[in-house]
């Protein structure tokens, strides 16, 4: 037993040694004359390798975690014949760019690779990938893909740059994306080379394939850099310092973000149905103040939804009867109007080819995916809705909350005032909360309806959770 143990671990060895074999990981000074040697020298930091052009570029930041700093050489290469391939990837996560107070989305425009001709095998193309990350902080679904021909690339050691601008690659802030190379024309008697740092100062975001994503034991970084430029900071419609894409109150001034209950809104903007004179307590001091705010234009109730206890939209003396019935005669609870919170909002179209959808979703539908909690929180999940292509935010506000009738209104912020001259699909998130079991009518008025209806659907929210969802076929632009 004992020996059959020594002779599994003596194969084990062999196979990981043959593997990093494999991979061909070479040393500069290997390849080298000795009278040029490249690698580990003073001068070899980013401001000899790293183009200028990559760090100086207005309204741009750029990303480079080996800082240009190279000192050893990956071959890249593959067999097709046998449907092997080597790639070798970067994962990056987007940050605060400069100039920008909270938060921020940019777009991917140049991306630069450290390639070392010396080393090359044959004559081989590179292939730049971008894809998605997989929540686990490797490559998931290829997004874009550029090809540079051997006669393109450098014959010295040095930055190969790929205008990837065209793929429209937009992140926000602490978004993570992976860039990665491999031999356009992988055969065995082609490989490139891969320039990485010396691994001293590792971040863990290498990666390469091996049947599946691992990391080599040095924790190199491998000279692959990128740029994204033209940021446009995250509206923040209150001036706390929050963007709108994550303000728990986004028209009430509240840097601290706090929600005692957990609910999704913040202290701000929540507030106890009824408690006209906020005093968190729902008391004939409320009756009160709304007597005095209808009769001797007193000050209004802060904020104004909480003295409409009685639900109907408006702020009359009803609310004060309402209140009393509630304090004196144990009567029914105020029940303040809805609250529509958005989820997400994704500030990308969706990557739609003619008769092919993105998703589960044809893009000639129009729909609304909901599930309620069997309390007070409906979801809404809105499937291709139609906005601009460019839009700084998207937003979606209740208009009218009437004989359970509950009117949702969705609209947008374009960039530059005008944003572009196109039209896309987008999935737009959000949730009505404070709205209690009861059957109503719920009706979505999007964006460029022209003169078709709006979604309207009925439903019955039972004290049990509960889903379901509603689909139109519309035929105009941007739907197809």
């Amino acid at each position: 037993m004992v020996k059959g143990i020594l002779i599994t671990c003596y194969l084990v060895f062999i196979l990981c040694l043959t593997a990093l074999t494999q991979h061909n990981i070479g040393h500069l000074n290997n390849y080298k004359p000795a009278e040029e040697p490249q690698s580990r020298l003073p001068d070899m930091g980013a401001a000899n390798l790293i183009p200028a052009t990559a760090q100086t570029k207005a309204e741009c930041d750029y990303i480079d975690y080996s800082g240009g700093n190279a000192a050893y050489y990956f071959t890249v290469s593959g067999n097709p014949d046998l449907g092997f391939y080597d790639y070798y990837n970067m994962r990056f996560t987007t940050y605060l760019s400069a100039g920008f107070g909270y938060n921020a989305y940019c777009s991917l425009t140049t991306v630069w690779v450290g390639v070392y001709p010396p080393a090359f095998v044959g004559e081989p193309d590179l292939d730049i990938i971008i894809w998605d990350d997989d929540n686990f902080g490797y490559p998931y679904n290829e997004l874009a893909r550029i090809t540079i021909s051997f006669d393109e690339l450098p014959t010295s050691i040095a930055y190969v740059g790929a205008d990837i601008s065209s793929f429209d690659l937009t992140y926000f802030t602490g978004e993570e994306f992976h860039i990665g190379v491999t031999t356009g024309n992988a055969t065995p008697d082609a490989a490139v080379a891969l320039l990485a740092d010396d691994g001293a100062s590792g971040t863990g975001r290498h990666s390469f394939w091996a049947e599946e994503w691992i990391q080599y034991p040095t924790d190199h970084n491998f000279l692959i850099g990128v740029e994204w430029c033209y940021c446009e900071e995250i509206p923040d419609s209150d001036g706390d310092g929050v963007g709108n894409d994550i303000d728990n109150c986004r028209k009430d001034y509240n840097p601290d973000q706090t929600d005692s209950d957990g609910d999704g809104i913040g202290e701000a903007c929540d507030y106890l149905c009824g408690d006209a004179n906020g005093d968190s307590a729902c008391n004939v001091g409320d009756v009160v103040y709304m007597v005095s705010y209808v009769f001797r234009g007193g000050p209004s109730p802060v904020p104004p939804e909480a003295g409409d206890a009685n639900g109907d939209g408006a702020l009359n003396i009803g609310d004060g009867v309402f209140t009393v019935n509630y304090v004196f005669k144990n009567g029914q609870s105020p029940c303040c109007p809805p609250y529509v919170s958005l989820i997400e909002d994704l500030l990308w179209c969706k990557n739609f080819e003619k008769g092919i959808s993105s998703d589960s979703i044809p893009a000639n539908q129009d729909c609304l995916f909901w599930d309620y909690d069997g309390q007070s929180v409906l979801n809404i999940h809105h499937k291709n809705a139609g906005f601009n292509c460019c839009p700084l935010e998207q937003f979606a506000e209740l208009v009218d909350f009437s004989n359970n009738i509950i009117v949702i209104e969705e609209d947008e912020i374009l960039e530059g005032g005008d944003g572009c001259f196109c039209l896309c699909l987008f999935n737009i998130d959000y949730s009505v909360k404070r709205l209690p079991p009861g059957e109503y009518t719920i009706r979505i008025v999007g964006m460029y309806l022209n003169d078709n209806p709006p979604l309207e659907f009925m439903v019955n929210l039972t004290e049990s959770p509960s889903d379901g969802s509603f689909c139109v076929m519309r035929s105009h632009y941007p739907w197809w």
